[in-house]
């Protein structure tokens, strides 16, 4: 089973456009240990968006992240798989193992990344209310 281990929430401002927004940075774990990591960036303009990249590790051993967009869409998250954004935070923490867009919607782990999104917007609290959910929690 896996569960979300928050690590931190920070306010911050935009390098591009100035206005405030939220990042939150976290594990995924399961009963064995810390399973991959997470970071999320929570942005709203016309309407919320939440920019993601999260971290896991292939059958090897080795790194590899995938980074995407989530919006709300007709009653329901809608992942998008993106190439990061040239200079951003996520290429700055993920480096290498930054899997490009086309090379994410290929690979053997895509699946698993759609799972620990599934986990990020059904259980972290702070991502939910930035999009109008949870607004009591």
């Amino acid at each position: 089973m896996i569960r979300l281990e928050p690590v931190s929430k920070t306010g911050l401002d935009c390098p591009t456009c100035g206005r405030a927004f939220r990042r939150l940075e976290g594990a995924f774990r399961d009963d064995e240990g810390v399973t991959g990591v997470y970071l999320v960036d929570l942005h709203r303009d016309d309407e919320p968006t939440a920019q993601i990249a999260m971290s896991t590790v292939d059958g090897s051993g080795a790194p590899v992240a995938m980074f995407s967009v989530l919006r709300w869409i007709d009653r329901g998250f809608q992942l998008m798989v993106r190439d990061a954004p040239a200079g951003s935070v996520f290429q700055e923490r993920f480096g290498p193992v930054l899997l490009s867009r086309d090379a994410a919607l290929i690979h053997p782990l895509k699946e698993t990344f759609f799972h620990l999104s599934d986990h990020l917007t059904l259980e972290e609290r702070t991502l939910r209310q930035h999009f109008g959910l949870d607004p009591d929690a």
